[in-house]
């Protein structure tokens, strides 16, 4: 920002005294039960509530997401807890979490992401070794596959595709 002169280097320098470091929420999750004292205290006021506290599946089931939106992810999710809350007592049911988000978190952990040549070269061996297995010859399974049977015989010898896939 300083190169671009949005941003002036002399109060860099006055603010970066003391470099701060604050890990992200999901390295102190022990801050979690603090943090949602403070935030029903603080959305009380705001939201015109009177919410007392959280039972403790509420609580463990914020122990258990990842916070990849870090403090402010959880100030979402508490205030939008507090908005559906009907008592004076969070509960775990009151909990909405980005389900969208989450969707990609399980995907990107239990599996690891594959290059777009990888996945081309899975899609195009199982699509050829399905045509190869349900046509009479290459000529045919590369008409159902929309390719000329030259560039179907190709991606046969590219993908080492044995001869187990042709009916004789």
């Amino acid at each position: 920002m300083i190169k671009n002169k949005n941003f002036r280097e002399d109060l860099y320098y006055r603010l970066n005294v003391i470099p701060l470091y604050i890990p992200p929420l999901r390295d102190r999750i022990e801050d979690i039960p603090l943090l949602v004292i403070h935030f029903i205290d603080k959305l009380n006021l705001i939201l015109n509530k009177n919410i007392e506290n959280a039972d403790i599946e509420f609580i463990n089931k914020l122990l258990e997401h990842k916070w990849p939106g870090n403090v402010r992810e959880l100030q979402n999710v508490m205030e939008r807890a507090m908005i559906l809350c009907e008592s004076n007592s969070l509960i775990s049911e009151n909990i909405i979490l980005d389900i969208n988000h989450l969707n990609n978190i399980e995907v990107n952990e239990n599996k690891s992401i594959k290059k777009l040549k990888d996945v081309v070269k899975d899609t195009e061996t199982t699509q050829i070794k399905n045509a190869l297995k349900h046509s009479k010859s290459i000529r045919t399974a590369a008409k159902s596959l929309g390719v000329s049977h030259t560039t179907l015989i190709n991606k046969i010898n590219k993908y080492n595709i044995h001869r187990d896939y042709f009916i004789d």
